[in-house]
This record gives structure tokens, sequence and C-alpha cells, in this order.
């Protein structure tokens, strides 16, 4: 055989093989995370009776997953922006915002 053809043949051969674990390569290193639903942080609203108040996430946690909050309780009359972050390995984060308002005295 020729030099020429023998190069067709090798590289007819492997070329599949190339792309192919070139592929591999490339999805095995990929990671694939789950969105977190079925959670809900919702607004609240209370009269000042001088006892605290707090936000929760409604709804059932993932086995893996957790929560973590940021200023979510408050005493005094006043508006409070929070924060849930819930997060856990094989999931995407998600990020819940809820606002608490406890309303002055008259």
């Amino acid at each position: 055989m020729n030099k020429l053809f023998k190069i067709l043949i090798v590289t007819l051969i492997l070329m599949p093989s190339v792309l192919f674990f070139s592929a591999c390569g490339k999805d095995s290193n990929t990671v694939i995370k789950s969105n977190i639903s079925g959670i809900t942080f919702s607004n609240a609203v209370y009269d000042y009776d001088g006892s605290e108040k707090e936000l929760f996430i409604a709804g059932t946690l993932l086995d893996g997953v957790s929560v973590e909050y940021t200023n979510n309780f408050g005493t005094n009359a006043g508006i409070y922006n929070a924060t849930a972050i819930l997060s856990g390995d094989g999931y995407n984060s998600l990020t819940l915002n809820a606002t608490l308002t406890i309303n002055r005295l008259n």
C-alpha cells in the first residue's frame, strides 16, 4: 500500500474515537443541578404588641436542602426586608425575598 493510503485508513479508524472521547470529556465534567421548587416566603403584616414577629418559608424542604435567613424577624414597629436562601448539594441555590411589617400603635 502506498503511504497516503495508509494515512487515510489510520485517520478514518482513529477519527471517530478521538471525537467520541473529546465529547465524553466535556460531558463528564458537566454537573446538572436540580431547581428547588414548592417553597414560598410570603410577606406578613402585624400590629405592634411588644413580641417578636418572624417570617419563615412554607413548604417541605427536599433532603439535603437547607435554608439561611437574613433579617426575617423584628420586635419594633417598622419594615424588615427579609431574605431566605435555600441551597444544597446537587441543587441550584434559590433566593426568596419577603417583607415583614410591624405597624405602630396609634
